[in-house]
This record gives C-alpha cells, sequence and structure tokens, in this order.
C-alpha cells in the first residue's frame, strides 16, 4: 500500500510494515542539507528518492505477502467452492465478518439510515457486491487496485453505479472511522462516478385558484376532495398527506395549521410510518379554518385509523405517496384538467402565497424546505411587483433629499 504524497516542501512516502502492519511515514524535503536524504537538494531529486524509496517498501511488503498467498491459492486448489475448509481471500479463521460484503450488509442493517435509504442500499449490496472477489475480500486488505478492478467490470446504468459507488464509501468510511484501515482506499482508486444530471426546466407551472376549487368538486369521494384540497390549499407533500393525524388539527385565535411531524413511504412492497427527514420538514402549516372545519365534518362519517390517520384505505389501509397522487390523477381527469399531480397541487399553494404578498422565508418554512435558496430557485420567478417597488423606494429617497 505504499504511496507518495507531494507537499509544501517535500514528498512524503507513507507505507505499512509488513511484519505489523503499522503505517509509518517518512517526509523527504528538498532544498535542504546535501548531507541529507541521500544529497537529495532539488524537487525533481526528492520525487525520484521518494518513488525509489515507495518501491522498496511496496517490495517488502509484498515479499511478506507472498507465502500467505502461495498458501491461499494452494487452499483454492485443494478444497472446491463451498467447502467449509475453503478459505477465502484474506480471511482468516473467525474473522468472517470483515469479508466486505458482511461488513457493509452489518453496517446496513444496525445503522442510523432511514427505511428507505436501507432498501436501497441492501438491494445494491445483494445485487452487485456480494460474491464478487471484492465482496468476499477483508475490509483490512482492500487496496484501490481492486476496486478499479471491481468498478471497471461492471456493466450497469449510471444510476446503479451512483449507487454503488455511495455503498463502497459507506463501507469504507467506517472502517477508516473503527481503526480497521489507515487510509481509505476510495480515496486513491480512478474511478469516474457519473453525476446526477439535474433536469432543465423552465417556470414551474401551476394551476389558478379556481382550478383548485373546480379539482375539488370533481372529486369522486370526499376523501379525494379533501385530499385536493389539503395539498392545493397547504402546500403538502404527498407522503405528508397520507401520515396527517387527526391531533395534528390545531386552532388559533385568527387562523388554523397543520403541523407535521410523520409520513407515509413504501420500502418495497412495504408501506411505513417514518417521521419526517429534516427539522424543517417537521413544520405548522398555516391553514383557512374552514377547510379544518370541513375534515373534522369527514372524520364525524369516516373515521380516522387506529392510529389516527385522516386518509386511509377501506380497513385503515396505509397511503403512501403513489396513492396520494393517484387520487388527484384520478380527481383531475374527471374535472377535464389534464396532467394534473400532486405536486402541481404544492406548487400552486406557494404560487398563492407569493400572490398575496408573503414573504420567500414565510414561504420557505410553509413548505418545509430546509434551504432558502430551494424556494428561492423554484419560485423566484412568482415574486410580483420587484422592479416597481424598487424604483418606488429610490423615488421616496430622491424627494426626501
Amino acid at each position: 500500500m505504499a504511496y507518495v504524497e507531494e507537499r509544501k516542501n517535500g514528498y512524503l512516502v507513507v507505507w505499512r510494515e509488513a511484519e505489523t502492519g503499522k503505517k509509518t511515514s517518512r517526509l523527504l524535503k528538498w532544498g535542504g542539507d546535501p548531507n541529507t536524504l541521500g544529497g537529495v537538494t532539488t524537487k525533481e531529486e526528492a520525487r525520484r528518492y521518494a518513488e525509489a524509496f515507495s518501491n522498496e517498501k511496496r517490495k517488502a511488503e509484498r515479499a511478506y505477502l507472498k507465502p500467505l498467498q502461495r498458501a491461499i491459492r494452494q487452499n483454492a486448489q485443494d478444497y472446491p467452492e463451498g467447502h467449509p475448509a475453503r478459505r477465502t481471500e484474506y480471511i482468516d479463521e473467525g474473522e468472517d465478518q470483515l469479508r466486505f460484503e458482511n461488513y457493509v450488509g452489518s453496517l446496513i442493517d444496525g445503522g442510523a439510515i432511514t427505511d428507505s435509504a436501507k432498501h436501497t442500499y441492501r438491494h445494491t449490496l445483494q445485487n452487485h457486491i456480494e460474491g464478487t472477489k471484492l465482496g468476499r475480500t477483508n475490509v483490512r486488505f482492500i487496496e484501490p487496485e481492486d476496486i478499479e478492478q471491481f468498478w471497471n467490470s461492471l456493466d450497469v446504468g449510471d444510476g446503479a453505479k451512483r449507487n454503488i459507488a455511495q455503498v463502497l464509501r459507506k463501507g469504507f468510511t467506517r472502517a477508516l472511522r473503527r481503526g480497521l484501515i489507515e487510509v481509505n482506499p476510495m480515496t486513491r482508486a480512478d474511478l469516474e462516478v457519473p453525476s446526477k444530471r439535474r433536469r432543465v426546466r423552465g417556470p414551474i407551472q401551476v394551476l389558478e385558484p379556481e382550478e383548485v376549487a373546480e379539482l375539488a368538486e370533481a372529486a369522486s369521494t370526499d376523501r379525494d376532495r379533501l385530499i385536493v384540497k389539503v395539498m392545493g390549499y397547504g402546500g403538502l407533500r404527498a407522503g405528508e398527506c397520507g401520515g396527517l393525524r387527526r391531533r395534528d388539527l390545531v386552532r388559533r385565535d385568527a387562523y388554523c395549521e397543520l403541523r407535521l411531524h410523520q409520513q407515509v413511504i413504501r420500502v418495497g412492497r412495504e408501506k411505513k410510518v417514518t417521521a419526517l427527514k429534516t427539522d424543517s420538514a417537521q413544520r405548522s402549516v398555516p391553514i383557512p379554518c374552514q377547510l379544518v372545519d370541513e375534515i373534522e365534518a369527514f372524520l364525524k362519517d369516516n373515521p380516522p385509523a387506529e392510529d389516527g390517520r385522516i386518509f386511509h384505505g377501506p380497513n385503515g389501509e396505509l397511503i403512501a405517496a403513489q396513492g396520494v397522487n393517484n387520487a388527484v390523477q384520478r380527481t383531475a381527469r374527471r374535472a377535464g384538467l389534464g396532467s394534473v399531480n400532486s405536486h402541481l397541487l404544492r406548487h400552486t399553494a406557494a404560487s398563492m402565497w407569493f400572490d398575496d404578498g408573503m414573504d420567500a422565508e414565510s414561504v420557505r418554512r410553509a413548505l418545509g424546505h430546509t434551504d432558502i435558496k430551494t424556494t428561492l430557485g423554484l419560485y423566484a420567478h412568482m415574486l410580483k411587483g420587484g422592479a416597481a417597488k424598487l424604483a418606488d423606494s429610490m423615488a421616496r429617497r430622491m424627494a426626501a433629499g
């Protein structure tokens, strides 16, 4: 694992002592005393000296590991795949949990990761890493060359490659933190991880206020009608709408609000109730008290689920984002409004807030955005009257002067 790093005043050679496994380093400076470092005085001489020194340490490490590698090859010849006496590369007895595929698997199962992310990581591990040479290798002995060989053998799309790279990073980062490895091999591997392409889009299209009312009236059930109104006048995400509970309805002196703390998500084929991911997403959204009155009237004939969820299936089943979106699209077809989805209703709520003169920070809090840049990036074109206000401001200043 010996390698060379260029520093401001020299070259740092890093290697692992073959016998002890201890990480060691030495800085070879240039421009110093010609009697030190073998007479190194220039940057070019220091570089050549550092590379030769690194090669020397790398050869020593390989020589030390050669008997072990020979024993592994002989063991593979003596015992077929799956035989209990067969040794897997660099795995000692009792260290099976350090096999990379097992190590990452335990990290996924025991880590503080959301259910949807766990599903993605587990799927990636099972379909692309388990059973490969990299997956069977002890995490302590994986080199950048091993990762490059594995990466170049992949025949998958860009999305799968991004997921694989993320799983690899998580595994090696945790191993580094726990002291199993001294250097993260991912940082030294020559990989081209595809970047996620951002969609280029123009101004967001929204419904007119009268179209929201028209859409709600076209709903075939009271439940679908209220879903349209909650999303169109509250700006909720679809999963948040599915997780809305009766106790989340709050009446204030001058207005009412929805307190949002949970959502319904789909993980594989299973639906689950989970907490909202960020502090900003856990919020209170002001809504008309008239809408709260309609929801409470609905609940008299349609009791909430056992856990208090307002919108659910006939027997209290969970409704995830897709189910909410299906209700909106179904209603839009009945209203003859064309392509309308649940997120379009969220955009529509934001547009109505801006039309009524709400400031960007208030809209950010209502939508649950973590960063104001997200709000402005989506809805800056909706801020109206800015030029006229600037001109009026300067006119007042000139008149006062």
